[in-house]
């Protein structure tokens, strides 16, 4: 990753293990592996073509909403997205987690030409390879291990305003660890899993650009971290997950 904007954020001789709630701490028994299913596709896609994608792809889904994740009355589900969109090294791909593995293995089969209506045209897509893993989650208070995220969105209507007031360059990355621990701890919840009361996640190295999300220009990040949590590859976290925001990298 080029180092533009903020370059080594953190001191790996100040890192500082954050306490965790008792909220945040789920039974270890109720920890189970997580499938994780990757659709990938022939073809190039530029990422502000990923909407169009998405709409194609729910258009083959039809009314399923692990492919939307809407209510029959068009509002939301509150949940971490089962199935998401996103560009793996230019190419487009279908991630499908928990329920959503199986949704979108049953529909695509390898080698499979599916039209797909992307901008005023269509276009052919090749399945050029279906990813099956088992992600098993995992944190250990004296591992840390190091990751990217292309175009992460850590910030939303609530804290733009209160990291846009912070002026000191510290400040700003402190409130970028906190939202960074708060996504790691949101995907572990939707897996299920247990975490333990020693956690360090911090942001090491960010490049700031920008995006635009359902029409909204905001603020985005790629950037590199490190976390004593085990990540899924190719999954997201922060906003805008399902529309492939927040891509996780090793």
């Amino acid at each position: 990753m080029g180092h533009m904007g903020l370059v080594h954020c953190v001191n790996h001789n100040d890192y500082r293990p954050l306490r965790v709630k008792k909220s945040d701490i789920i039974s270890k028994e109720s920890m189970l592996p997580v499938a994780i299913n990757t659709i990938l596709f022939s073809g190039v896609l530029a990422e502000r073509e990923i909407p169009s994608f998405r709409g194609a792809v729910m258009g083959i889904a039809g009314n399923d909403p692990l492919f939307h994740n809407h209510t029959e009355d068009a509002k939301d589900i509150n949940r971490y997205p089962r199935i998401q969109y996103k560009l793996l090294d230019g190419h487009p791909a279908v991630v499908g987690v928990l329920d959503g593995a199986d949704a979108v293995k049953r529909l695509f089969l390898p080698g499979a030409t599916h039209a797909m209506r992307i901008g005023p045209g269509y276009r052919k897509f090749v399945v050029r390879d279906v990813l099956e893993e088992v992600f098993t989650p995992s944190l250990k208070a004296g591992e840390v291990r190091q990751y990217e995220l292309h175009a992460w969105l850590p910030l939303n209507s609530e804290n733009f305003e209160e990291y846009q007031s912070i002026s000191s360059l510290v400040g700003r990355i402190a409130k970028l660890d906190e939202i960074l621990t708060g996504n790691i701890l949101s995907l572990y919840k939707a897996f299920n899993a247990y975490v333990e009361d020693r956690v360090v996640a911090h942001v090491v190295d960010l490049s700031p650009g920008n995006v635009t999300f359902k029409g909204v220009r905001m603020q985005s990040f790629d950037a590199v971290i490190e976390t004593n949590f085990a990540l899924p590859v190719h999954c997201g976290i922060g906003k805008g997950v399902s529309h492939g925001f927040g891509v996780i990298q090793k």
